[in-house]
């Protein structure tokens, strides 16, 4: 009965979003409450019209993302992954380096890898690291993206750094190949 009484506020919410652009005060702390329910409809809802709002609006939530309990994050997350600023995805790359929890770190790998936001700039700064786990994470995420994706801006660096990881990723022909590519590109 309660959940009900969200679900039917989550979609008046919904309405107003649009034909107004501005929620008050009481709408937007209604919304932020409803990531902390315990029924997935109402943090699913809620969740997806957040993310529908600028960095600002998102940035509480990263904020407090320890505050949500498991299923919550896993509700939230992928609604993060429709964000088309950089906030929520490096704040999840960064997360993904502290989760001591495997099933987790491998939602979030699968998350990120599975976005259209453009990740490789923000993955191959933090390639530069001594944490092994965190590294080979961040290689998941970059192996599920996949190679064909990834080819484009592989070849629009001036070199290839971590050419040893990218060989780990996908394989010695693939990385041989692109260098020769990239090297007759400079010839050229």
């Amino acid at each position: 009965m309660f959940s009900e009484f969200y679900v039917i506020r989550l979609k008046e919410i919904n309405d107003k979003m649009l034909y107004e652009d501005v929620l008050n005060e009481d709408d937007m702390g209604f919304l932020y409450k409803c990531l902390h329910s315990d029924t997935q409809k109402v943090v699913h809802g809620a969740a997806i019209l957040l993310t529908e709002f600028d960095k600002h609006t998102i940035q509480p939530i990263l904020d407090n993302f320890d505050t949500f309990n498991r299923d919550q994050q896993k509700t939230i997350v992928p609604m993060l992954m429709a964000c088309d600023f950089m906030e929520p995805y490096k704040f999840l790359l960064d997360y993904l380096k502290t989760e001591d929890n495997e099933e987790f770190a491998l939602f979030l790998v699968i998350c990120l890898a599975n976005t259209d936001y453009f990740l490789f700039p923000l993955i191959l700064y933090r390639l530069d690291t001594e944490d092994l786990q965190y590294k080979d994470r961040l290689k998941n995420i970059l192996q599920r993206i996949g190679f064909s994706v990834l080819e484009k801006y592989f070849v629009l660096l001036p070199e290839l750094v971590y050419e040893d990881d990218f060989r780990d990723i996908f394989g010695n022909e693939k990385i041989t190949a692109l260098k020769k590519f990239i090297t007759e590109q400079k010839i050229n």
